[in-house]
């Protein structure tokens, strides 16, 4: 009888796993399937096409998908990416089908919307790539946050000679010039502190001036990341994990933090609390409608939050969420109606302001 058992679940686990390595070795192919949606996936990244808004591109803990058609319908596009569990997304805004990706295993780039990532070799090579940034001047400027790099080990080359050395890099921010093909490091300030960056954002009119959110609180540059006095630094205690600049007034900043929303509307030197309304004020991603300035979002890990006046006050808008631990956050830039919200069980879509939300599948 004990070896009749036997047999059978020796039968059962050796189906099991004919079935898991099946489906590994599909995944392990050409990596661009039409129709697999993101559905029940962790949502961890949202970007939107500027020049053509039904175009959209999500990151999650299996690769990146494209929607075409805003969110209706998604096309797996991870050709290329070393490894699926993609941070961060950022686009291009002059040419926006080149892409970048911030991955546990470095960032990648893309230059025909997706379908193919090519790892950037350079420093950002085998680190946690929490954001990316593209300066809207210069577009050939990339700025990028990375996790642990003091555990690893990072690679330069240097393509005359075909030569490499490496060298320890620590937990902070980098910058390149030239695309993506080679970074340098701006922690100037940080490294001393040991500081954790989490958010980074660039000024739009004033792309000099950058905002880093760590967990001690706000630095600010004014010379392109060069210097971080610390004396810039706001928020001292308060771990800031969100950066939005008002794209109409750039002295006009929100931090979203452990504790709630703050406010500045003086360049950073000076903030105010501005947390009426949310409940559970652990704010991961804040974002501004374009047009219309006054109405914010708070994406939280207990729902969304929109205020109409500035930050004044907030209403709860989760109907159809379920108070969702959401992650990212984005604003159609043609329809300010259309929001998107990356949560930990997929991508959520709201065609009136967000009073309702469905399932993007």
């Amino acid at each position: 009888m004990k070896r009749h058992i036997s047999s059978q679940f020796t039968v059962i686990l050796s189906v099991i796993v004919f079935v898991f390595l099946l489906s590994d070795n599909s995944m392990a192919g050409e990596r661009q399937w039409v129709g697999w949606d993101p559905k029940g996936m962790h949502v961890a990244a949202i970007a939107i096409d500027p020049a053509n808004t039904s175009i959209l591109y999500i990151g999650t803990q299996r690769g990146a998908f494209r929607s075409a058609d805003r969110g209706s319908n998604w096309i797996f596009i991870s050709n290329g990416l070393k490894n699926t569990d993609v941070l961060s997304l950022a686009i291009d805004p002059v040419d926006t089908p080149t892409l970048y990706a911030g991955t546990r295993s470095g960032a990648f780039k893309s230059i025909d919307g997706g379908d193919n990532w090519t790892l950037m070799q350079s420093c950002l090579y085998e680190v946690a790539v929490l954001a990316i940034a593209v300066d809207p001047a210069n577009t050939n400027t990339l700025y990028a946050i990375a996790r642990d790099a003091a555990w690893v080990v990072a690679v330069f080359m240097n393509h005359k000679n075909e030569s490499r050395h490496e060298s320890k890099l620590r937990d902070c921010a980098f910058k390149s010039t030239n695309g993506g093909e080679k970074w340098s490091s701006i922690n100037i300030g940080f490294e001393e502190l040991n500081l954790k960056i989490e958010s980074l954002a660039i000024d739009p009119s004033k792309p000099s001036t950058l905002y880093a959110g760590t967990r001690c609180g706000v630095y600010k540059s004014v010379d392109w990341g060069a210097k971080w006095p610390a004396k810039k630094c706001k928020l001292r205690e308060l771990h800031t994990k969100a950066l939005a600049i008002d794209p109409r007034n750039n002295n006009t900043i929100y931090a979203g933090t452990m504790a709630g929303v703050f406010k500045s509307t003086d360049g950073g030197n000076n903030w105010t609390y501005i947390s009426k309304g949310i409940a559970k004020p652990d704010v991961l991603t804040l974002a501004i409608e374009p047009n219309n300035t006054a109405t914010v979002y708070a994406g939280t890990i207990n729902g969304i939050f929109k205020s109409t006046n500035g930050g004044t006050n907030w209403l709860e808008i989760n109907n159809g969420l379920n108070k969702r631990y959401i992650k990212a956050f984005a604003i159609d830039p043609g329809n300010k109606n259309i929001l998107y919200a990356g949560t930990i069980d997929g991508i959520y879509k709201s065609t009136d302001g967000g009073n309702h939300w469905i399932v993007s599948k």
